[in-house]
């Protein structure tokens, strides 16, 4: 998919007004004049919640598409966050809506009527209820993968589900236009789906064969990668895929993993992972034999998406694979800019790429932290701090892009302490897919 021209600020500001427009739109077409009692306020109010509960609903279909156009103007990363939040608003409005109408007819005197709409609408809140619980702890509870992905499955149905408990309860109270509007929104959705689950698998996706399982460390593979029949997309130092390893015998998910390589490695194509995790703590009985489905690149964490200043790359554990893959491309590219690597681990065995960094050219500084040494280790102890990073960086604070990849909490610990040491928020670069 060809990238509009348009800047990324414009094409935000123009996305986040038919967003909030389209939500907002229904509920300004209510006749609020016609509201005099309490129970019509009530019922009103209900409706509100509905409509906008209807339509951030479809639009959370479009959310997981992972199109192209939304990558470049937010990165997918802060698409899947949101997604996750306008999971949680709608099943919020949808289940303020039932009190809300309950609350109504309460106090107009009426009881709520005996009908298949309303079982409809009952079932529809019932799976959007499952399906935020599942999505919410899936992590804390250990739930399979698998099951936690066909609850999502179920998007469409909420849609086509919502869809028709408003089209024979609420279609009478709405004018031509707003139905007309429903119908899109219901088109949308479907359309949506159809891409993400043929158009992408049949047309985005590339099948590869494993050429060779590496380990780096004893508990962190490397995984190269070869197509099959159509190349692999060219992607950009620092971005990631998903990948789905078809392995006989081991169940087979779907995760994103950061392409570990540089682009002028293609067509070869390596990611580094530890073992960690229900899926991930096989990873090292990978075989040649077994097949992989790669589906990408994806995410803006990358170098070349920002100005030739000096770099500063702090990582910690697994994750130093994007910012490997921007070493690799620097070195493999002859960019002699100045670059200083901050890196956390526990132990020095720990250290992932740790021959293929001591070999770097003079331009690159490679400090090592580790929290766990032993009692030989002569660098730095701890963890990475503020202070670390002033001593160690200092002298490239003042115009270097940073960029930032490691455990949440490292994470947010670094950020704090780089807004601490004035480096402004626009020049520190990452991605989290948790909220």
């Amino acid at each position: 998919m060809r990238l509009p021209a348009m800047p990324r600020t414009a094409g935000r500001a123009v996305f986040l007004i038919v967003f909030a427009g389209a939500i907002a739109g229904p509920v300004a077409c209510i006749d609020w004049n016609a509201v005099h009692t309490p129970a019509q306020w009530l019922y009103n109010l209900g409706r509100s919640a509905a409509l906008m509960g209807f339509v951030i609903l479809c639009f959370q279909v479009v959310l997981t598409c992972r199109w192209k156009l939304l990558d470049y103007l937010f990165a997918i990363d802060r698409i899947t966050n949101f997604h996750k939040r306008m999971g949680i608003l709608v099943t919020v409005l949808l289940t303020t809506h039932v009190f809300l109408i309950l609350s109504a007819i309460k106090s107009s005197g009426q009881t709520l009527p005996d009908s298949w709409q309303i079982d409809v609408g009952e079932v529809t809140l019932a799976l959007l209820w499952v399906t935020v619980v599942l999505a919410l702890t899936f992590d804390m509870f250990g739930l399979d993968y698998n099951i936690w992905r066909l609850s999502h499955k179920t998007a469409l149905l909420l849609v086509v589900l919502g869809f028709i408990h408003s089209r024979f309860i609420g279609f009478q109270l709405l004018n031509t236009r707003l139905v007309v509007f429903w119908w899109i929104l219901l088109a949308v959705a479907a359309l949506a789906a159809a891409y993400r689950n043929i158009v992408i698998p049949l047309f985005l996706r590339r099948r590869c064969r494993i050429d060779s399982i590496l380990p780096q460390t004893h508990d962190t593979f490397t995984l190269s990668f070869k197509p099959v029949e159509k190349a692999i997309r060219q992607h950009k130092p620092g971005q990631f895929m998903w990948l789905t390893l078809k392995r006989p015998g081991r169940k087979s998910e779907t995760h994103p993993f950061t392409i570990a390589s540089s682009p002028t490695a293609l067509p070869a194509l390596q990611v580094t992972i530890k073992q960690s995790g229900n899926y991930t703590n096989t990873i090292g009985l990978t075989r040649t034999t077994d097949t992989a489905i790669i589906e990408g690149p994806y995410g803006r964490f990358s170098m070349l998406n920002y100005p030739a200043t000096p770099l500063l790359f702090i990582a910690g554990g697994v994750g130093i694979t994007p910012v490997m893959s921007m070493i690799r491309y620097l070195r493999d590219t002859g960019d002699n800019r100045r670059v200083i690597l901050l890196y956390g681990n526990k132990t020095a065995d720990d250290i992932i790429f740790k021959d293929e960094l001591n070999t770097l050219a003079s331009n690159f500084t490679i400090t090592h932290i580790l929290s766990r040494p032993s009692p030989d280790w002569s660098g730095p102890k701890g963890h990475i701090t503020g202070e670390l990073i002033g001593e160690h960086a200092q002298s490239i604070l003042h115009n270097a892009e940073v960029f930032l990849c490691g455990p949440p909490a490292m994470m947010d610990k670094i950020i704090a302490a780089l807004k601490q040491l004035a480096v402004p928020a626009a020049r520190v670069h990452y991605e989290r897919f948790t909220i």
